[in-house]
């Protein structure tokens, strides 16, 4: 049977050492963490990490919190693109990811709960930020390690976190159909409570502001979107002939927005969305989309995270992921 010995021996270097490079330390260089990862790979070894765990009380395993919503969440490819970020990066640190997931904020905030207890899980990354948030307080008051994608509606000066800059970009979104000749644009939106909606609403006001535009328009579709919503839309548009623009928090509702459109295909539309995922870009007729490069957040999270493991007195730290406009006519 392999053991650490026979890797730190292949190497070149002590036991300790290697085992400090399979724990990511950051006092071992980078060349001889590659040597270790090296042998490891050659002799075929797999640390034992439910003894370590077992033997420090805690969990080499990542927590990576979802918001609440149903089954449906699963099939947004916003998050799974983030989740895919998150995994490779833990993957290269040999670190694992488990999911955390519930239909209410009770159901959610005890998921959590128990993974932190019985799971001995104690660093997080939360893929939402939304106001009265009992997995913050939670996590907060435990002094559990977490991470924000988005920016954190409390405890912003103690959180670390990664997001984009919500507010240009929707301004951008919103100055590109101003561009376009659009004088009536609609922000379109689904859950109020999420911090990243406001902000993306911020931008669109800013932009209607700045260019002196007359009206300001908002429509909430449901946080799940159905068929009967592209109806219930349908009617909203057919009240409101002079909007010709939408601004759409995220691509599902882009593409509820772009369904309904083209039961109207009198008067020229445009969307623009948010995510630039398939929903764009497989939707007929296409359309644009903000890039906010989802999975680069996730990677970024996991290496802003682990900052904070290493060392647990570094300061607060945020990172800002670079947004691009896709245009697509």
């Amino acid at each position: 049977m392999v053991t650490i010995k026979d890797v730190a021996a292949l190497a070149g270097v002590s036991t300790s050492t290697a085992s400090r490079a399979m724990h990511n330390n950051k006092v071992i260089s980078d060349e001889t963490k590659q040597l270790v990862f090296n042998a490891m790979k050659e002799l075929g070894y797999e640390p034992n990490y439910a003894a370590r765990n077992l033997a420090n009380k805690t969990s080499n395993t990542i927590g990576v919190i979802l918001p609440v919503a149903g089954p449906e969440i699963f099939q947004n490819p916003f998050f799974m693109e983030i989740i895919r970020g998150i995994n490779q990066e833990c993957n290269q640190r040999q670190y694992m990811v488990t999911i955390a997931s519930g239909d209410t904020n009770e159901e959610l905030a005890d998921n959590v709960a128990t993974m932190v207890k019985r799971g001995r899980i104690q660093n997080f990354i939360l893929l939402y930020s939304k106001v009265n948030d009992p997995v913050v307080t939670y996590l907060h008051d435990q002094k559990i390690g977490y991470t924000v994608v988005g920016k954190p509606v409390d405890y912003e000066n103690e959180t670390p976190y990664v997001d984009n800059d919500n507010i240009l970009a929707a301004k951008d979104a919103t100055e590109y159909l101003i561009q376009a000749g659009h004088q009536n644009i609609c922000f379109v939106y689904n859950n109020e409570e999420q911090l990243v909606s406001l902000d993306r609403f911020t931008g669109y006001r800013r932009a209607i502001r700045s260019a002196d535009l007359a009206n300001e328009y908002q429509y909430q579709a449901p946080v799940d979107t159905s068929p009967t919503d592209v109806e219930t839309f349908g009617s909203w548009l057919s009240e409101h002939p002079e909007v010709t623009g939408f601004v759409t928090s995220d691509d599902i509702v882009g593409l509820m927005v772009q369904q309904t459109i083209n039961q109207t295909a009198d008067i020229p539309r445009k969307v623009v969305s948010f995510n630039n995922s398939l929903f764009s870009q497989m939707s007929s007729p296409a359309f644009s989309s903000i890039d906010i490069h989802a999975k680069q957040l996730g990677i970024e999270a996991v290496s802003l995270m682990m900052k904070y493991i290493d060392n647990k007195n570094s300061l607060v730290s945020k990172i800002i992921v670079p947004h691009r406009l896709i245009v697509r006519d």
